[in-house]
């Protein structure tokens, strides 16, 4: 009962948001074109089989182009993606503040940008507050979410480590306040339900600073 409650809260607020945001409005026809569109998704149509599918049935004929139907799914999701610069080699990401400025990179000295000014790279990060919004307004992704807050249990003496909700670590997080700028919050870490515990997994990140090393790799 909790885990329906809560979620319609989220799809009440996540809906609420797209309507004030962008002021989305789903009508039958947009509903038509996001299952169609989710079909040629789950079934791998190319676009010529997209388009051979929407001649054939003539409830589906009304649909635009796939690439008009594109655009518009991506209105209708709310994401917009931001766009930065990085080096060639990934080196830095140019978002940062002391790299904004640089037109080379200050690690290999690659050009940030090609002969016409544009950047030779670019990191596309799709905002993450929409995409947690997102998540727990699918039942699917709801009900793995909840994944955390039915864990039972706890680290003692011959308890099986499955995996990182079983770490010491995490459970003595249980039992520590939220501290913010020095300020004591009456919440303890992961207390509600609808808390997420966010991991944090990192590519090629070399702890020991040593070129050769493949340690944290």
């Amino acid at each position: 009962m909790l885990q329906q409650e809560v979620r319609q809260i989220y799809s009440h607020c996540y809906l609420q948001l797209l309507t004030s945001v962008i002021g989305i409005q789903l009508s039958e026809e947009d509903l038509n074109a996001l299952r169609a569109h989710s079909l040629r998704t789950k079934t791998l149509q190319g676009g010529r089989s997209f388009k051979a599918m929407c001649r054939s049935f003539p409830a589906l004929r009304h649909l635009p182009t796939l690439a008009k139907l594109q655009t518009r799914i991506t209105f209708l999701s709310g994401f917009k993606p931001v766009n930065h610069h990085c080096c060639i080699n990934s080196c830095v990401c140019y978002a940062d503040e002391q790299y904004k400025e640089l037109d080379t990179c200050p690690n290999c000295s690659e050009s940030r940008y090609d002969s016409n000014r544009r950047p030779r790279r670019l990191l596309q990060y799709m905002p993450f507050i929409l995409r947690l919004l997102a998540w727990v307004t699918s039942p699917i992704m709801f009900e793995k979410l909840m994944y955390r807050a039915n864990l039972t249990g706890s680290p003692e003496e011959g308890f099986d480590v499955n995996d990182y909700f079983d770490s010491l670590h995490y459970h003595e997080l249980l039992d520590r306040f939220i501290e913010v700028d020095g300020e004591t919050l009456g919440q303890r870490f992961f207390e509600l339900a609808t808390d997420i515990a966010l991991a944090l997994n990192m590519d090629g990140f070399n702890p020991l600073s040593l070129v050769q090393s493949q340690f944290g790799r």
